[in-house]
Formats: structure tokens, sequence, C-alpha cells
């Protein structure tokens, strides 16, 4: 009798012991809000995102003598802190100015920046690097025109649960990005993105997503994501 007794004890803990086992797998996980979130803040300004940028980009050329043929370098470091959330960025731009005939047409740029991003849902440590171009530098165009790779990789924690930890990178292939020239703000573009990450936390788990973005205007930009449309406001 002692005997089952002792096999009813053992099957419930190993019954137990795996199902706990399930439920850390499941809790070190992200959600997909948390992904949704990932892309959000490689996008948006308020954590230096791709917005942010266009905006340091646009400063930058505005800040050159328009020379054909001009080069440079130039560091901006941006940083802001709310209630809600936090970042701070040091990044270096790299430029030359293009020419058509004897005039600049179009400024190529690279970035190479590194910070850090917190607030409720996630946290993180990141460095950043593109690759872009900015055309449409004549007056007349009410636009700039951006397209380029536009790159984040770093380690985000989850703030939730047992904050899952996860190398990550986040890759735009951006494609004709018109930013407003009065009001720097993206009027409309697409870009694909590849997010990927492998978890510090647990043992060989990782994830791989693919979609694309849409700006619409007025800070608002459309992700897809696993098949579902997520408008947001990437101000």
């Amino acid at each position: 009798m002692k005997y089952l007794y002792l096999f009813i004890l053992i099957t419930v803990g190993l019954l137990f012991n795996f199902s706990s086992c399930d439920t850390v797998d499941e809790i070190l996980e992200l959600s997909d809000e948390e992904y949704i979130e990932i892309i959000e803040q490689c996008l948006a300004e308020k954590s230096g995102g791709y917005v942010n940028f266009t905006k340091d980009v646009i400063d930058v050329y505005l800040s050159t003598s328009d020379s054909c043929n001009l080069s440079g370098d130039s560091t901006i470091v941006s940083s802001d802190s709310t209630a809600s959330t936090s970042y701070s960025y040091s990044s270096q731009y790299s430029y030359i100015l293009n020419c058509s005939g004897s005039t600049a047409s179009s400024m190529s740029v690279i970035l190479n920046s590194t910070g850090n991003f917190e607030n409720a849902e996630i946290s993180s440590t990141d460095i950043g690097t593109g690759n872009s171009s900015i055309g449409n530098l004549p007056s007349a165009q009410t636009s700039f025109e951006f397209s380029g790779i536009y790159d984040r990789n770093g380690v985000i924690t989850s703030q939730a649960g047992l904050n899952a930890k996860f190398t990550y990178n986040m890759t735009f292939d951006m494609s004709n990005v018109l930013v407003n020239k009065s009001t720097e703000l993206i009027n409309s573009g697409t870009a694909t993105y590849i997010l990927a990450g492998v978890s510090q936390s647990v043992a060989s788990q990782s994830f791989n997503y693919t979609g694309n973005v849409t700006f619409n205007g007025s800070n608002s930009a459309t992700i897809d994501f696993q098949g579902n449309n997520y408008t947001l406001t990437i101000d």
C-alpha cells in the first residue's frame, strides 16, 4: 500500500513540475502586444526611433551650406523623460550631398547610434545603424523623400511576468517615405520589416517575424503583424 502511495506522490510531483515548466515558458515568451511594442518603439520619436531619425537628418541637412558634394559628420543627442516613457540616444550621422548638375539634389546618410528606452511594457538597450538617402532637396518640393535601411538591435527586457530578456534585431527597408518640409511629419510611404530575436531566459527560444508598415500621415502608421493590422500613433 505504501508503494502505491509513493507512486501517487511521485506522479503528482512530476505532473506539477511539467505544468510549472510550461507555465514558466509561457510567461517568458513575449505577447503579441509586446512584439507590437518593439516595432512601435523602433519607429516612434518618443523612443528615439525612425521618426526621430528623419527629423535628425533634416536638421543635419538644414545645417549644411547646401554645397555640391559637401560631406561631413554630425552628432545629435536626443532624450526625454515623462511619467510613462524615457529614452536617451546619441546618434552620429556621416553625410554627403549628391548633385544633379551643380545643385545638391539628395543627401546620403550613414547612421550609428547607441541608447536606451523604457516604458511600462519593455526596456531596452540598443544600437542603431542606417544607410539611407534624403531626396527632393530643392525648395520647390513640398516633401523630403527618404529611402534605405534603418536597423536597430540590442537587448529587450519585458517588464511583466518573470522579466523575459531577449536579444533582438529590427530591420526596416523604407521606400518612398515622404516627410512634409513644413511640419516634418511623415505623410506617406511604406516599409518591410524583419523582427528576430533569441531568448536569454529560456534555451533555444527564438522568434522571427516579417511584415509591412504603412505610414498614414499625421503621426499614424499601420503595422501588419501575423495577418492582423495595428494602427498606432508614432509621435
